[in-house]
């Protein structure tokens, strides 16, 4: 898979683990710096094919002079939106116009989400780093972005991996497979408000099973936990989003 790999300011994950995190996946195919995500990006080792931002929080100011202008967007700081939201709306744009490329896609084929199109968005998910602490209201400005049109697939925070599951608009469930040893001390599922307000997931592996919450009237699996038998015999877990939408958050 190759994601579309969104940096942001505050917290993140470590390089090492950020590294190790991503061996699962092939090299983005595009990467975008959000404000001060572009420290970070740098850090890591990346080079943003795009920045974007009103740039209050980028102290040193200096770093984006090694960029072409035409890969820079600053926007004014009384703006409407996010820096992290800008950098979501890009993201999903430019989704867009690589899967068009695709001779196999067609744009129809991706409003109508056919198999094919689905399959291809699934081998580009974009992936959130950082966002995580600082300033609540940014944090929760975040999680709030899960309810909306536009969300990362994985959002990569400081000690933990948040996953959005929602299942395709032919039924399809979300599956979501986790290592046992991710899953030892603490692993927490929350709904996503949907329009519908149904909802349906499937668990494998977990101490307290998720398949008989009440979803709908507030109910959430907070510090859940792997099974004994599945921690002794490296089983993986499992969920399966079927109605609704859902967050998983799970450490490294």
């Amino acid at each position: 898979m190759n994601p579309l790999l969104i940096f942001t300011g505050a917290l993140h994950p470590e390089k090492a683990v950020f590294e190790r995190f991503m061996h699962d996946f092939d090299a983005p195919c595009f990467i975008i710096a959000a404000d001060s995500g572009l420290v970070c990006a740098e850090e890591f080792g990346y080079t943003p094919d795009l920045i974007v931002g009103d740039m209050d929080s980028l102290t040193d100011k200096s770093l984006l002079s090694g960029y072409p202008e035409d890969k820079i967007r600053i926007f004014d700081r009384d703006k409407a939106e996010s820096d992290t939201v800008l950098a979501l709306e890009e993201a999903f744009a430019k989704r867009s116009e690589l899967l068009s490329r695709r001779s196999d896609i067609t744009v129809q084929e991706q409003k109508n989400g056919s198999t094919a199109g689905r399959q291809a968005a699934h081998n580009m998910p974009i992936i959130l780093c950082g966002g995580d602490g600082g300033r609540i209201d940014h944090l929760l400005g975040i999680v709030k972005q899960f309810e909306r049109t536009l969300f990362p697939d994985i959002w990569l925070c400081r000690e933990q991996a948040v996953y959005s599951l929602r299942p395709d608009s032919d039924g399809s469930p979300a599956v979501l497979q986790l290592n046992a040893e991710r899953c030892t001390e603490h692993m927490s599922v929350f709904p996503v408000p949907c329009k519908d307000g149904e909802y349906k997931l499937r668990s494998e592996g977990l101490q307290w099973p998720l398949d008989n919450l009440d979803w709908k009237n507030e109910a959430f699996s907070l510090s859940n936990r792997v099974c004994a038998d599945y921690l002794t015999h490296k089983k993986r877990v499992v969920l399966r989003a079927q109605k609704g939408a859902f967050i998983a958050i799970v450490p490294y």
